[in-house]
């Protein structure tokens, strides 16, 4: 080989043994790193999951302990049970309007009264479609959360219904209904804050949230899925660290090791190529 080719290859042989001894360092460490992110995105999605089923479930209590409180009444006062939703509706904000309805799901009161008017959450412009999602709970008589529908000005919303008693009979329905974005603003508030994004689905729609293809690579590579099942209702929770949030898991370390192994290969080709000392 001509020497100064020698001079040359030998030189960047070295140099790049010796780099790429810190890119495999760097890699090994990116690797981990993304495991660990892994691990701890899975914990926050499953967590997630738990926060929306127990919001949810709290909802449905809390109607669930109304209806006992008023089955047996059948000479209520309407002002009585107006005044007992408030109170409902102050412990859970996220019921828009609560309905009490007949065994026929013919309707008898209905709270607050601003709900019924054009445009509230019980605008009788979308009753159909509020009573399509009652008919699995008239047919079972249990507690039942309906899937989500688009009922005024096109908010989703879904319908926790309880069923009230005389004995065996059931004689009537309490139905809530919630707005699912109010819902899941209140479940997600901690959770959006740490700045982790989410996006809820039912079946193939999006209920909730970006979805990850908006937020780049990492939210991809990162993303996660976990279920949420009550009382008939299914969605399905996905999480990814935000934009901001990615960085903030990730340890400099990687990159130092990375820089330290090129400038090692960069002085490793220095001292080859300097001419032997006579």
């Amino acid at each position: 080989m001509p020497a100064i080719l020698q001079g040359i290859v030998r030189p960047l042989l070295a140099g790049l043994l010796v780099a790429s001894a810190g890119v495999g360092g760097w890699w090994v460490l990116i690797q981990a790193e993304n495991r660990v992110i892994d691990r701890l995105v899975e914990t926050e999605t499953r967590l997630v999951a738990a926060q929306i089923e127990r919001t949810l479930r709290m909802h449905l209590v809390e109607l669930e302990q109304m209806a006992r409180r008023w089955e047996r009444r059948t000479n209520a006062a309407a002002d009585d049970w107006k005044a007992d939703v408030l109170e409902v509706k102050r412990q859970t904000p996220a019921f828009r309007a609560i309905e009490w309805r007949e065994p026929a799901l013919t309707l008898r009161w209905a709270a607050p009264l601003t709900a019924l008017g054009r445009g509230g959450d019980l605008d009788s412009l979308y009753e159909d479609r509020r009573l399509a999602a009652l008919s699995l709970a008239g047919g079972t008589n249990v507690p039942y959360v309906s899937a989500t529908y688009y009922g005024s000005v096109e908010h989703r919303h879904v319908s926790v219904v309880a069923p009230m008693f005389d004995g065996e009979s059931v004689n009537g329905y309490l139905i809530g209904v919630v707005r699912v974005r109010d819902l899941l603003d209140e479940s997600l508030h901690q959770e959006l804050k740490n700045g982790y994004s989410i996006a809820v689905h039912e079946g193939p729609y999006l209920l909730y949230g970006p979805e990850p293809t908006t937020e780049g690579r990492d939210a991809e590579r990162f993303s996660r899925f976990a279920e949420v099942e009550v009382e008939g209702l299914k969605w399905k929770v996905e999480a990814w660290p935000g934009r901001q949030l990615t960085p903030r898991l990730r340890s400099p370390a990687a990159l130092v090791v990375l820089v330290i192994g090129v400038m090692f290969g960069v002085f490793a080709a220095a001292v080859v190529s300097r001419p032997p000392s006579r």
